[in-house]
């Protein structure tokens, strides 16, 4: 102690053993990774859930017509029969009738997209040719026209499959879905 002035000479601090360290930063970088990976998640699905919100879906019962957006509607399934068509498979046509109940529904009429849904999830888009298609024109205020639409689906679901009439917009998806 004399030569060092008196002072008590300071005790050096060792740290961690190399193995210990690099344990240390493993879990360490580990742990950043994954905060990062799910930050990052976090932030998409919050950027997909503003630009493509959840529909808002109407449940309708089987054969009972409904009033939606000024119009009142109602849908009819049949079976077309395909002769040469791939086993396991049938084709439906889908009718929609649609009366415009005040002056306003037609100006603002966009003929819906149809679509045949089963209870997982599953949708089958529908082909309207030119003739089955309605258009502005063609409504008028208490007179009902006729939509017509085909679909392929799964022939386990040709009694079982919902007719869905969806409206897209930038707010998101209005939908009709008609049980059978």
């Amino acid at each position: 102690m004399a030569q060092d002035g008196g002072r008590a000479q300071a005790k050096r601090r060792r740290g961690l053993p190399a193995p210990a360290r690099l344990a240390v930063l493993g879990v360490a970088a580990v742990v950043l990774g994954t905060a990062t990976v799910g930050v990052q998640m976090w932030d998409r699905s919050q950027w997909v859930a503003e630009r493509y919100p959840a529909e808002d879906v109407r449940e309708v019962r089987a054969g009972e017509p409904v009033s939606w957006s000024g119009m009142r509607w109602s849908v009819e399934v049949t079976r077309v029969p395909r002769p040469n068509g791939k086993p396991g498979r049938v084709m439906l046509q889908v009718t929609v009738e649609l009366t415009p109940e005040e002056q306003k529904a037609i100006e603002d009429f966009l003929q819906p997209t149809i679509e045949l849904r089963d209870t997982t999830g599953r949708s089958w888009v529908t082909i309207v040719p030119s003739e089955g298609s309605v258009y502005r024109g063609d409504l008028k205020v208490g007179e009902t026209a006729r939509m017509t639409a085909y679909g392929v689906v799964p022939e386990e679901l040709e009694k079982t499959a919902k007719v869905a009439l969806v409206y897209s917009s930038a707010s998101g998806s209005d939908v009709l879905l008609f049980s059978r």
